[in-house]
């Protein structure tokens, strides 16, 4: 849900057929980490499959609409310990460093104008640089906010 497996492209270059894409190297900690999320998905298809002849009566368009409902409303406001299981789980590896975001860099449920709960964060720095994304995020017009993720993510891949 989270995660993808497939490469970062680094930039584009002319081949003998054509553009061709260059990726970035990955390390071993992303070669791992795409082990568990293949895995993951393949479980889960396997549990969809295995339980595909209970949801036979239901229209597939329904279950769809139903399913987006709900995911939308467990990112919008999550339990808070579902929050804090899953938001400390590493997520974006900044390609070729190792610097890691977490799912909770990029997760920001509704806490536009209110403060989130200390306690949902792994530690006091995961909080305080969450809540400073999440106050600019709301607060800055979106060209600056563009701007400002360009900065940090430059100050995370030479830091």
């Amino acid at each position: 849900i989270y995660a993808d497996w497939m490469p970062s492209a680094a930039y584009l270059k002319q081949g003998p057929s054509g553009v061709e894409t260059v990726h970035y190297e990955k390390s071993a900690a992303e070669t791992v980490r795409d082990a568990h999320i293949k895995a993951a998905r393949r479980g889960v298809r396997m549990f969809a499959e295995d339980i595909r002849p209970v949801f036979d009566l239901l229209n597939p368009a329904e279950l769809r609409a139903y399913n987006a409902r709900i995911w939308g409303e467990l990112c919008a406001s999550p339990p808070k310990s579902l929050y804090k299981m899953l938001s400390a789980i590493p997520h974006d590896a900044l390609a070729g460093t190792r610097t890691w975001k977490t799912i909770g860099d990029y997760w920001m449920p509704n806490w536009r104008y209110a403060k989130p709960d200390a306690k949902l964060f792994p530690s006091k720095r995961s909080y305080r640089t969450t809540y400073l994304r999440r106050y600019l995020k709301w607060h800055l017009p979106p060209s600056a906010w563009r701007l400002a993720n360009k900065i940090d993510a430059m100050l995370r891949k030479h830091i």
